[in-house]
């Protein structure tokens, strides 16, 4: 972690619990919907296996596994922020898991029924030969793509009045734990990345393997290693949540993967952004009603 960056993990957390759910019957009804395609074309056995590796292996194990070297290397001897992270994770596991369900469900329906159907590539590589070059293009290209989508779209959350509400779920978390990175209403985790990850496919022909070899690392890497402060992606995400520049548009680091997007428009973490903790934004939310919709948002956020 930058000096500037340093944290002393021994205060108080700012984030405030309970965490809000954002329009839970949206999160319901797209899951339910999903779930019901995919039973209804007879894939229930990998919609099974789709939900348990992404939210029980590479959600809530590898997250436990951050979480316990977080504990260990940085607040072993502090019981009260111990328990306080605690209490932090085990609300984040339950927003994240709601809008998990969903994307696993989407992500099924690609994957088994649409894709099959309606992409050009599809079985690419059962006709063809998979050379080294051919997994260097498909890694290089999902990575710069899926990079810049994440980050337009998720500055659009930030910047944009109608979108900032639902994307408020996620920045009530003032300092993430390993759990904290699927804190995302469904409709969100869907625009911001899942359909990047799909759309790739319909653009250039990719082995399946390596395809969702890459979706469980991009999972792993943005909802645990770039938010837990472990500070091991390229772009330090975790800025993102601890820092402020001046209002909801100008926090910085939005990118997943790399600093490209952020350097070139002026998003990019400096020394002189103060903690998201003593940020009093000027500028108000314009819904009218909205603190009704999410009880606790901080007003001057």
């Amino acid at each position: 972690m930058p000096a500037a960056l340093a944290r002393d993990f021994r205060s108080t957390f700012t984030s405030k619990l309970p965490l809000v759910h954002y329009s839970r019957g949206v999160t319901y009804g797209w899951a339910l919907l999903f779930l019901g395609i995919n039973v209804a074309y007879g894939k229930t056995d990998k919609l099974v296996e789709v939900i348990v590796g992404n939210i029980g292996v590479f959600y809530l194990l590898v997250g436990t596994l951050g979480e316990v070297y977080f504990h260990r290397n940085f607040i072993a001897d502090d019981m009260a922020v111990k328990q306080q992270r605690y209490r932090q994770s085990i609300e984040e596991i339950f927003v994240a898991v709601e809008g998990l369900v969903g994307v696993c469900g989407f992500s099924c329906a690609m994957y088994e029924i649409f894709d099959p159907l309606y992409c050009p590539y599809f079985g690419y590589f059962d006709r063809e030969a998979y050379t080294a070059g051919w997994f260097a293009a498909n890694v290089a290209f999902y990575l710069v793509f899926c990079d810049a989508w994440f980050y337009w779209w998720h500055y659009a959350f930030h910047a944009i009045d109608a979108l900032w509400p639902m994307h408020y779920q996620h920045h009530q978390l003032r300092e993430p734990t390993s759990f904290g990175g699927p804190t995302v209403h469904v409709i969100e985790l869907i625009l911001e990345y899942t359909l990047a990850h799909h759309l790739v496919q319909y653009l250039m022909p990719f082995h399946l393997n390596v395809h969702r070899a890459l979706g469980v690392f991009a999972f792993v890497f943005g909802a645990i290693f770039n938010h837990g402060g472990l500070t091991l992606d390229y772009n330090d995400h975790y800025a993102h949540h601890i820092t402020w520049k001046g209002g909801r548009a100008k926090y910085c680091n939005y990118g997943m993967f790399f600093p490209f997007w952020d350097m070139l428009n002026g998003t990019r973490y400096n020394a002189s952004a103060p903690p998201a903790s003593a940020a009093k934004p000027k500028e108000k939310l314009p819904e009218k009603g909205l603190e009704k919709l999410i009880p606790n948002l901080e007003k001057d956020n």
